[in-house]
């Protein structure tokens, strides 16, 4: 049996055909079937690292010239346990992985600096976790399917905090937003914006409850 790289190749949306993915040129150091070898492919990809029964398991790397390299844990031709993967497009993930796809815990560093640091779940940020922006913005607290969702702190780095419900990566339902000069609002958002029930507090202590609607204050 030649090792296989087809479920590798599959959750990361790289194999355009079974033929394609199980073309290989074969092994070309070491033991491929129950030790330590080297595995070229033909369509270029480069398995180092152990085999069990003629496929990876156990610690390796596995190299794509197109697409990026994993270095990590490997369970029965699966990327299972603890992993590093480098995408071609400059992202990193580095944590665990469950059957082929990131879950557990884990970070994903972008090229324009971002990182989040938390939970994934199918390949997606699904969870408790924080993420730092470029800018120094930082959000800290629920994603669901890659998304803000549920409780959370929402820091800019001007000092404006918001703790309160997102939903889809914005302030919806209840939250409260302090301001550095002191001023803060507590009530109802939609969409990142005052709406419904809440509470101003201007800077000098000043206090106005009512309806806001879209940001303006429309009254008792």
């Amino acid at each position: 049996m030649k090792p296989s790289i087809v479920a590798f190749l599959i959750v990361f949306g790289l194999c355009i055909s079974p033929l394609n993915c199980w073309a290989a040129d074969g092994c070309i150091d070491g033991d491929c079937r129950n030790g330590t070898g080297t595995y070229i492919y033909k369509d270029g990809a480069k398995y180092v690292g152990t085999f069990k029964a003629d496929v990876p398991h156990g610690k390796g790397t596995l190299t794509h010239p197109k697409n990026g390299q994993y270095t990590g844990d490997f369970d029965n031709n699966k990327l299972h346990g603890k992993g590093r993967y480098e995408f071609t497009n400059g992202e990193v993930y580095e944590g665990d992985f469950v059957r082929n796809v990131r879950s557990g815990q884990g970070t994903l560093t972008f090229p324009d600096g971002k990182k989040y640091v938390g939970q994934f779940e199918e390949n997606q940020k699904h969870g408790q976790g924080v993420i730092t922006f470029p800018d120094g913005t930082i959000y800290e607290g629920a994603f669901i399917a890659g998304a803000a969702q549920g409780q959370g702190t929402l820091t800019s780095p001007k000092g404006v905090k918001y703790i309160g419900n997102f939903e889809n990566g914005l302030p919806n339902g209840q939250g409260t937003t302090t301001y550095p000069d002191g001023s803060s609002y507590e009530g109802m958002w939609r969409d990142n914006v005052p709406n419904g029930q809440g509470t101003y507090t201007y800077p000098d202590g000043k206090k106005i409850t009512g309806t806001f609607q879209d940001g303006n204050f429309l009254g008792d």
